[in-house]
């Protein structure tokens, strides 16, 4: 080997290797956003509900006053013997069985997506990979 060819074999060897210490720092920033945005996901739906507003004090004493009316309250009782029939319960919504599939649903999804979670870091890891050698190979323009 010339001394051209062993620079020239150092050199594709450093690059490289920076390449791959590139890679690592950016498959680490990934995994870190993966697991942020997971964590996010998992969440979201707890933190998605929506507190409601409580009315002013004003208000609420008028409608406990308006309520408290005999002539409110015979009107009430009317409407909702109209709507249910004396001597039967009222009907449940949501049957314990739909509750206990829709839980088994959620409990399924959350568990993939938890198994999901450990292949992420990877996944973007290869993504990065085949982003970099195809920058290299292309260039910015030959990619876009």
């Amino acid at each position: 080997m010339t001394g051209a060819t062993s620079r020239h074999a150092t050199q594709i060897v450093t690059r490289k290797l920076r390449l791959m210490k590139r890679a690592t720092f950016h498959a680490w920033i990934l995994s870190m956003l993966a697991t942020v945005l997971a964590t996010l996901i998992v969440l979201a739906p707890a933190s998605a509900q929506v507190v409601a507003q409580q009315p002013p004090p004003e208000e609420i004493n008028e409608i406990v006053k308006l309520l408290s009316k005999p002539g409110v309250k015979a009107w009430l009782e009317a409407q909702q013997s109209q709507t249910q029939p004396q001597g039967e319960p009222a009907l449940n919504l949501i049957d314990s069985s739909t509750l206990s599939v829709a839980l088994s649903n959620i409990e399924q999804h959350l568990n993939r997506v938890l198994s999901t979670m450990p292949k992420i870091p990877a996944q973007f890891e290869r993504a990065w990979n085949i982003l970099l050698v195809e920058l290299e190979n292309e260039g910015v323009v030959g990619i876009v």
